[in-house]
């Protein structure tokens, strides 16, 4: 019960998004601009790759906060992927990990959704998933009610960002996971009312997959 009002009060913040500060934004770390620097390559996978192993307790807790940011103004399931993998590495931070692994989960498959190309979109799939299966795992083993609740934020938050841009990675070819560095193809697209539909049919698979005690198959895309 405890731990379904905790997941009910974080479902509450993550829908309101952050709040805004009274007070003027303190100025911006090295670190930080480092990372703003590393962003702006289209192909981010050197941001990636730093990201995802911070160097110091301080860069750990800077690059939670930065990615909590970025996940709220809606970036691509990479950051919501990398931010759960964060989150899990604290031990009164892995409920939250889980929650943020299920909607970088339902990010990147309804992403993939949009492409013409599903075979790219489902490559990336079956190389990324494996990366997080420990967190899956701790996923699966919460109780129903628990997981009931996470699914509903889960599904919200992805709602909330429907319209967003086309991801570039998830519909491009040669990438083998996060850090990939193969050359990429053109990603190609499907029309956006043809999207939604498949979107929608994903979100309800992967829904219905957890809550059954079921895991989502591998390729959502068959």
């Amino acid at each position: 019960m405890v731990r379904y009002l905790w997941i009910s009060l974080l479902a509450a913040l993550l829908l309101t998004g952050p709040t805004p500060q009274a007070q003027a934004e303190p100025s911006i770390s090295p670190f930080i601009k480092e990372l703003e620097k590393l962003e702006g390559d289209p192909d981010k996978q050197a941001l990636f790759k730093r990201i995802s192993s911070p160097k110091s307790q301080d860069e750990y807790t800077q690059t939670l906060d930065w990615l909590k940011k970025r996940v709220f103004e809606g970036a691509e399931s990479r950051y919501a992927l990398i931010y759960s993998h964060l989150l899990f590495q604290h031990p009164k931070l892995q409920d939250t990990a889980g929650f943020m692994w299920i909607y970088g989960r339902l990010l990147m498959r309804t992403d993939g959704a949009r492409c013409q190309n599903k075979t790219a979109a489902a490559s990336h799939i079956k190389n990324t998933e494996p990366q997080f299966e420990k967190i899956n795992k701790f996923f699966i083993n919460l109780p129903l009610e628990t997981k009931t609740a996470v699914m509903k934020a889960a599904l919200n938050m992805e709602h909330m960002f429907k319209k967003r841009p086309a991801n570039a990675w998830i519909c491009s070819g040669g990438k083998k996971s996060l850090q990939g560095k193969d050359k990429t193809t053109q990603a190609k697209l499907i029309d956006f009312d043809t999207w939604q539909k498949r979107r929608d049919k994903i979100r309800q698979s992967i829904r219905k997959a957890y809550l059954d005690g079921d895991q989502p198959e591998a390729n959502p895309y068959k």
